[in-house]
C-alpha cells in the first residue's frame, strides 16, 4: 500500500492509504473523482474485473493447449508512442488487448501472465513491466505511474521496471515454476 510520500505532487481530498495520492499516468479516483470511483482502474471497471479477464484468458490457453504439466506464458505488449515529427507525438492510443487485460493506459509496457502446472488458471501470476518514473521526461510527457503506482492502480501480482524485461523472460526457459 502506498500513502503520502515526499514525492507526492498534490494531495487531493482525504487519503485512505489504499490508492496512490499522486498523479499517475491515467485518471484515478483522486485526480478525476467524477470519472473514476475508488477501486476502479478505468472508468466503471474495477481491479477484480481485470483479474477475471486475465483468468478467462489463461483458462482458454490451458484448455486449448492442455494442462499436460506445462507452464503457460502469455505476453501482451502495450502500444508504443508514435511520432508525426521528431518531437511531436500523435495522441496516444493504447493497444486494445493490453487495455482489456490490464486497464493500464501508459505506453511501452508489457503484461506477462503465467500459469503453473497443477494449479487453476484463476491462480495465474500477472506481472506488469513499466517504464521507471523520470521527473525530467514527466515535465514534457506528463506524469507516469512507475512500478509502485502501477502495482497499486492495476492490482497485478508484481510490477518491474521495463529495463528488466530480458532477465525476467529468461526465467521462462526452464519448465519449473
Amino acid at each position: 500500500m502506498l500513502c503520502a510520500s515526499p514525492r507526492v505532487l498534490r494531495i487531493v481530498g482525504t487519503i485512505h492509504c489504499r490508492f496512490v495520492s499522486r498523479y499517475l499516468g491515467q485518471p484515478t479516483s483522486h485526480t478525476h473523482p467524477h470519472l473514476v470511483q475508488p477501486g476502479e482502474v478505468t472508468s466503471g471497471v474495477r481491479q477484480e474485473e481485470f483479474h477475471r479477464r486475465r483468468s478467462q484468458l489463461m483458462s482458454a490457453v490451458t484448455t486449448h493447449h492442455g494442462n499436460r504439466g506445462n507452464r503457460h506464458v502469455v505476453i501482451v505488449v502495450s502500444s508504443p508512442v508514435k511520432f508525426m515529427a521528431v518531437d511531436v507525438p500523435y495522441p496516444f492510443r493504447q493497444d486494445p488487448n493490453f487495455l482489456y487485460l490490464s486497464g493500464f493506459k501508459e505506453p511501452n509496457s508489457v503484461l506477462v501472465l503465467e500459469s503453473c502446472p497443477g494449479t487453476s488458471p484463476a491462480n495465474h501470476r500477472a506481472t506488469l513491466l513499466v517504464p521507471e518514473r523520470n521527473p525530467d521526461r514527466e515535465l514534457w510527457d506528463g506524469p507516469r505511474s512507475g512500478t509502485d503506482g502501477a502495482l497499486t492502480l492495476t492490482g497485478v501480482d508484481k510490477t518491474l521496471n521495463i529495463d528488466d524485461l530480458g532477465s525476467f523472460l529468461a526465467q521462462f526457459r526452464s519448465p519449473d515454476c
